[in-house]
C-alpha cells in the first residue's frame, strides 16, 4: 500500500508544478513581460549595441588598416633618420674633442645626444653605445629593464659622461 501511497503523492506533485508553471508562464505574458521564442533580427542588433559589440560594418577596412601601418612604417624611419643624425653629431663632436689622447682626458669628456620621442630602451642603448658613453649597449638596456626604467627615458637633449656608469648615466636620463 504505501508504493501506491508514494506514487499517487507523486503524481498530485506533478500536476501541480504544471498548473502553477502555466499559470505563472500566463500572468506573464498579461502583464506585457513578454516571454518571446523568437527574436528580430534588429532585436537582436539593438541589444548587441547595448552591450558594446560593433558590426561588422563598423570595422576599419583593409585599406584602412594599411594606411594605418604606412604611417607607422613612415614614424619609425623617420625616428631612425632622427637617431642617426643624433650619433652622426655626437660622433663629429667626440671626434673633435678626441683629438686628446691619455685616460685622464676621456674621464671629463662630455657627449650631448638628441634623444628623439618615442625612443625605446634598445635604441638609446644602441645610441650611447655609439657615442662611446657605453662599451655594450645591450647590457645598459638589461639593467634599464630590471630597474623597470624603459619607459622613462628622457627625450630631447642630454648631456652624459663618457665612460659613465649605468647608475650615472640613469640619473640623468630617467624622468
Amino acid at each position: 500500500m504505501q508504493a501506491k501511497s508514494f506514487l499517487f503523492g507523486l503524481g498530485i506533485g506533478f500536476i501541480l508544478t504544471a498548473s502553477i508553471t502555466y499559470v505563472v508562464y500566463n500572468s506573464q505574458e498579461k502583464d506585457n513581460i513578454a516571454v518571446k521564442s523568437e527574436i528580430s533580427d534588429e532585436e537582436i542588433r539593438e541589444r548587441a549595441r547595448d552591450l558594446g559589440m560593433v558590426e561588422l560594418s563598423a570595422l576599419p577596412s583593409k585599406n584602412d588598416v594599411n594606411d594605418d601601418v604606412t604611417a607607422v612604417q613612415e614614424t619609425v624611419a623617420e625616428t631612425t633618420t632622427q637617431m642617426n643624425e643624433a650619433v652622426t653629431q655626437v660622433t663629429t663632436a667626440a671626434a673633435n674633442n678626441g683629438n686628446n689622447t691619455g685616460n685622464a682626458a676621456n674621464e671629463n669628456i662630455y657627449v650631448t645626444l638628441n634623444v628623439p620621442a618615442g625612443t625605446s630602451a634598445a635604441q638609446f642603448g644602441e645610441i650611447i653605445e655609439k657615442a662611446g658613453v657605453i662599451s655594450n649597449g645591450n647590457d645598459f638596456t638589461r639593467y634599464l629593464i630590471e630597474n623597470k626604467n624603459t619607459r622613462r627615458i628622457k627625450t630631447g637633449n642630454v648631456t652624459l659622461k663618457k665612460n659613465a656608469t649605468y647608475e650615472e648615466i640613469c640619473d640623468v636620463i630617467i624622468e
